[in-house]
């Protein structure tokens, strides 16, 4: 469901055009709202450090301090503030806040539709979807019960065929009508890459087509006899860190995200096995060679900008080879 938060990030007119067929599928699910909340209120429950906190603690509206300890809904929904004798440096009790964790969507509709319920809400959930936690310093008990409805609902409503399988088959048609394209932006490229790992991991028909796209062959000026997914991810290198794109990464920033990429890939077979290949000896590269990919020692001649579109065009061509 964090479909809603990245939306005002979206340029892209290819991903745009998923994200919204995306969107417009997760919420034709029943009170995918409702359910956006429990997710973010399971999450928060998770991931807080609220488990004991002193008497004279207390929560209200933000910097209202009047209020006393209610439950952990109450701290998700507006924040914290409390007096705490941690800060070992400054003498006395001191004034501390926990902001409030409510996740507020970028996208309008998903926005809108939230704020509603949340003003419906407040501070009293009804129980069919929220356990509140009244219970200072046992957090897993709201964890637990958030957990659960959502598993419930997910059963319920047949999530994985009714809005995972579409979305699967979003990507898989969005990745035929890239490789139709004669040309693509270079941002493109980069989300071809996150679409070919989608479908790596995957099952059946979705990893077969991302395997025929892996290997397809691909000569660019510099390398011959290449595969389609080596000359992706040298783009993609090269997007990243030209200076006069829309990145300007450094190497070290690099390597950090295509660490994170390669982190995406689950499957150890196929398509899956070939990207994350490709992907580590790139950060072989990267890390070996500081200067990598502007300077490129395989071919060092041949300026960057020429690299660039030379790679560029040889996954053009390569693209036209393409059959679905």
């Amino acid at each position: 469901m964090n479909l809603g938060w990245l939306h005002i990030d979206v340029k892209n007119p290819i991903l745009l055009s998923l994200y919204e067929k995306m969107f417009t599928k997760m919420k034709s699910m029943p009170n995918s709202a409702e359910m956006d909340l429990v997710a973010q209120f399971f999450d928060f429950c998770m991931r807080t450090d609220i488990e004991q906190l002193p008497d004279w603690a207390r929560t209200g509206p933000p910097h209202d301090p009047r209020w006393p300890w209610k439950s952990y809904w109450s701290v998700y929904y507006v924040g914290f503030l409390y007096m705490s004798h941690d800060d070992q440096n400054t003498p006395g009790l001191q004034w501390k806040r926990y902001e409030s964790s409510v996740m507020s969507p970028n996208h309008p509709t998903w926005k809108a539709d939230l704020d509603t319920v949340l003003k419906k809400w407040q501070f009293d959930p009804p129980g069919t979807f929220i356990d509140p936690g009244t219970k200072l310093g046992d957090k897993y008990a709201p964890a637990r019960a958030a957990e659960a409805k959502l598993i419930k609902w997910g059963g319920e409503n047949n999530v994985p065929r009714k809005a995972i399988e579409p979305m699967e088959a979003l990507l898989k048609d969005t990745v035929k009508v890239m490789m139709k394209e004669s040309s693509l932006s270079v941002d493109s490229h980069l989300l071809l890459l996150h679409l070919l790992i989608c479908l790596a991991n995957s099952n059946g028909d979705d990893r077969n087509m991302a395997a025929r796209i892996v290997n397809l062959r691909t000569d660019s000026m510099e390398y011959q006899n290449d595969i389609f997914i080596n000359q992706l991810i040298y783009l993609v290198l090269i997007s990243l860190i030209d200076p006069k794109g829309i990145y300007k990464q450094k190497n070290e920033k690099i390597i950090s995200k295509m660490e994170e990429i390669r982190n995406y890939i689950v499957r150890t077979d196929g398509a899956a096995q070939a990207i994350k290949q490709s992907i580590s000896e790139s950060i072989d590269m990267l890390n070996a060679d500081p200067s990598f990919p502007m300077q490129d020692a395989n071919n060092p001649n041949i300026q960057f900008s020429s690299r660039k579109t030379d790679t560029l065009e040889a996954l053009d061509v390569a693209r036209k080879s393409f059959t679905t």
